[in-house]
């Protein structure tokens, strides 16, 4: 059915396009349909066969050049269909042409991107050399530092022993001044000394004798004071006062025998005491109310060493340590 269709479809486009040979087909079977007649002669029955072979070779003609056509119209649709999709290749190329010359921008620009990259590590690389460097360099001088530092605490600690030694023997001669001054004094009043002035003389003596403690006195104080330990406290005295310069550095060493945090000061001019007067014998100045017990014992214990001595508590806010003026007696 579909056969006979398509056949009939393509027969009848060879038709509307090919009429003359449709009426060439008619008219020559018209003529033999109205010449026919039985004849009995042979010539006769030929030439109705020979126009019976005509007719049929015309519609056989017909139906192969429908045919043909129906091969051309598929060639031309083929060819057309052809044409398009070289059409749509030649688009796909360009297309791809495109994306082939934008790949290789994309690549060039990558290139220069990677060429900047390492240009960049290389020029981080110098950056850490140089800082490694710069960083040896400081390791060097902190080295070179230090070993300054060192020989400056060594100079410093020599520095220290030769002054300490030499106050040791300041201390010393000037205790030796004293008694030998003491001893010329007993000796020139002991031709005049009567038992009605003796009490004098000895109120004299103990004026001229330097303020110092005993080994039993010093044992005292580091049993009575060593319940204070880690108190903080200065001492001062003023420089070329001998007395004052032997207690003060009596009373520094067994401070710190007993465990408090002494240190001594000497001053080459003397000063006022806080209250504005001139320093007698010693005071004791307490900042803080922590250290009230530790002073009381401190000067409890001078006075029971026949030392003047006496307590202040200024009246302000500052928090600081105690502090022990050695004045003249």
């Amino acid at each position: 059915m579909f056969l006979s269709f398509s056949l009939w479809s393509g027969f009848w486009g060879f038709i509307t396009r090919h009429p003359g040979i449709l009426l060439v087909l008619i008219g020559v079977a018209g003529e033999v349909l109205l010449d026919w007649e039985r004849k009995s002669s042979l010539r006769a029955r030929l030439k109705q066969l020979s126009a019976v072979l005509l007719i049929s070779g015309l519609a056989l003609e017909i139906m192969e050049a429908a045919k043909s056509d129906v091969d051309v119209a598929n060639a031309n649709r083929l060819a057309g269909e052809a044409q398009k999709q070289a059409e749509q290749a030649g688009k796909d190329a360009a297309e791809s042409y495109k994306d082939a010359a934008l790949a290789k921008k994309q690549a060039g620009e990558a290139a220069v991107l990677t060429a900047n990259l390492e240009l960049t590590n290389a020029q981080l690389s110098l950056q850490i050399e140089a800082v490694r460097s710069n960083n040896l360099m400081l390791e060097a001088n902190v080295v070179t530092l230090k070993l300054q530092m060192q020989e400056t605490a060594r100079t410093a600690n020599e520095t220290r022993a030769f002054v300490n030694e030499s106050n040791t023997i300041q201390r010393l001669n000037e205790e030796q001044a004293a008694l030998a001054k003491a001893g010329k004094v007993a000796a020139d009043v002991g031709s005049i000394v009567t038992n009605s002035n003796l009490g004098v003389l000895q109120g004299e003596l103990s004026q001229i004798k330097p303020r110092s403690f005993t080994d039993d006195q010093i044992r005292t104080g580091i049993s009575v004071l060593g319940l204070y330990n880690g108190i903080h406290v200065n001492i001062e005295s003023a420089l070329g006062d001998s007395d004052a310069t032997h207690l003060s550095d009596q009373l520094t060493d067994l401070l710190n025998s007993s465990g408090w945090k002494a240190s001594g000061h000497r001053r080459a001019i003397w000063h006022q005491n806080p209250g504005g007067q001139e320093v007698q014998g010693v005071e004791v100045y307490v900042y803080r109310d922590g250290d009230m017990q530790a002073a009381s014992a401190l000067i409890n214990f001078l006075k029971k060493c026949d030392i003047q001595a006496q307590g202040f508590r200024p009246q302000t806010s500052d928090d600081s340590d105690i502090l022990v003026l050695v004045g003249p007696k």
